[in-house]
Parts: structure tokens; C-alpha cells; sequence
């Protein structure tokens, strides 16, 4: 399983510690409203998250997500150790697929890591979250946000089966909202043909080149009204490479069914 998280801002940790089983143990039944995530320190384990039957050792990390019920099917080897971190949920947090242009970063359910980054991390955060240190929320959300990176950087290092061509373009995009960049254009600088990008492109993200393009930056404009953070259709038609702002609000309103004036009231 792949779950993403939500890319921006702070996170909420309710706490983050060590645990020791001294006697062997199932871990519970229970489906919580939070996330859970921790690192096998030592030991041996398995826990059932919904068809996914997880096999846990040393090194190990499981993400256990909010409303998913989980459960384990057999008792951890004696004196097994973890530290875990529970921590609050994010509106755009939920299991992640590239083809909603979700800019959220995808953790997998069950890795391993490999680094001994990721374990300094948990133990910074489990001394953290016990510690009496000023600003210690703040501290243990930038600890939260750097171990989910950590972890979404080893997935996407690991050779997913994603169409790396097209997670470039997609980054492109993203590097410059100003423009609309044209399938020959982006076919030549891939390297291919123009038939060949546009079917991987949809292959990748179930649309067009211009359908992409045109979403996210309708998206982007939409949430730039919410939060009121440009000054005028004016500058947003222009930021966003639309031809003037009567493309724009044309565009906005064929996808939200509203005019973007009214969006923002």
C-alpha cells in the first residue's frame, strides 16, 4: 500500500516514544482516528493492514494510516522494541494515485529504510516529544516532516514502477506555472515522438498534456483565491500563462461551474 501526505505546513504529533515488549505480544485491534507510524528497533513482528499481511524486523518502518483497521495475527518475539509516533491527520492525506494530481508525498505501508538517518530521527523525535524544550510542538512537527521525506525519498529511489519521463514533465509543470508548455515542445526535449509522449503521458496521469496542464493550474488559481493571496485576475492570468483574464475566468467556470469572483466570496 501507498499513502500520501499532504506536502505543506506543520503537522500535529500527539506523542512520539519508545516501547519495549518484555513478553511476547499481539499488536491490537483497532482502527484510530490518527496516524501511526514506527520503527522496529529490535525484534520481530507482523501486523494485517487491511489485505497486507506485514512482516516486521530490525530496520524496519510501518505506517499504520488513520481509519484503516489493523490488527496482528501473532505474538512479537520477546524484548522487541520500537518507538512509534502517532500523530494527527491533514486534509489532503489519503492513499496516493499520481493520476489525481495529488501533490502529496507516498510513503509505502512497509519499508525498510536502510539508513541510519530515518533511526536518528525517531530517536531525536522520542526525546523530543518527552522533553520539556521551548517550542517543543514545532520541534517534533519538523522531525515528523523530515522522516516523512525520508521515507517518501527511499520509495521513490527504489525503482517504483512509475514512468519517470513523465514524473520529469509533471515537475516541470510545477517549476513553471507561467507557461503552457506544448506536446512538441516537451515530446523534443524528452527524446521522443509526439504520438509516443502523449500515450505515455496518459498512460501516467489518465490525461492529455493540455488537460494536465489545465487542472493544476486551475487548481492552484482556486486555492490562490481561497487564501487571497494575488491581487487581481489580472496578475493570476498572467502567472499562470493564460492569455488574459477573460481566458481564465472562461476556463475556471467550464471546471467549477462558477465565475472565479464569486469562488472567492
Amino acid at each position: 500500500m501507498i499513502y500520501g501526505f499532504e506536502a505543506s505546513g506543520d503537522r500535529e504529533v500527539i506523542e512520539g516514544t519508545p516501547n519495549i515488549y518484555i513478553k511476547p505480544e499481539k499488536h491490537p485491534s483497532r482502527i484510530l482516528d490518527f496516524h501511526d507510524i514506527f520503527y522496529m528497533v529490535e525484534g520481530k513482528w507482523s501486523v494485517l493492514l487491511k489485505d497486507e499481511r506485514i512482516e516486521l524486523r530490525q530496520g524496519d518502518v510501518v505506517l499504520l494510516p488513520a481509519g484503516l483497521h489493523h490488527f496482528g495475527d501473532d505474538y512479537c518475539r520477546a524484548n522487541t522494541r520500537t518507538i512509534f509516533i502517532h500523530f494527527k491527520t491533514k486534509k489532503g492525506d489519503g492513499p496516493w494515485d499520481i493520476k489525481k494530481e495529488n501533490r502529496s508525498l507516498p510513503v509505502l505501508s512497509h519499508t525498510h529504510p536502510d539508513s541510519g538517518r530515518v533511526f536518528s530521527l525517531f530517536q531525536e523525535m522520542a526525546k523530543t516529544s518527552r522533553s520539556h524544550l521551548p517550542h517543543r510542538d514545532f520541534r517534533c512537527s519538523a522531525l515528523l516532516n523530515q522522516i516523512i521525506i525520508e521515507l517518501s525519498d527511499h520509495y521513490t529511489r527504489s525503482g517504483n514502477k512509475h514512468d519517470k519521463v513523465i514524473l520529469e514533465l509533471l515537475n516541470l509543470f510545477m517549476d513553471h506555472p507561467e507557461k503552457f508548455f506544448s506536446i512538441e515542445e516537451l515530446a523534443a526535449g524528452a527524446g521522443l515522438s509526439r504520438k509516443s509522449l502523449t500515450l505515455r503521458f496518459r498512460a501516467e496521469t489518465g490525461l492529455s498534456v493540455h488537460q494536465y496542464q489545465m487542472n493544476s493550474k486551475l487548481d492552484q488559481i482556486a486555492t490562490s483565491i481561497r487564501t487571497n493571496s494575488w491581487s487581481s485576475l489580472k496578475n493570476l492570468a498572467y502567472n499562470f500563462g493564460f492569455y488574459d483574464e477573460y481566458h481564465l475566468s472562461s476556463a475556471f467556470k467550464k471546471k467549477f461551474g462558477i465565475s472565479p469572483g464569486k469562488y472567492g466570496r
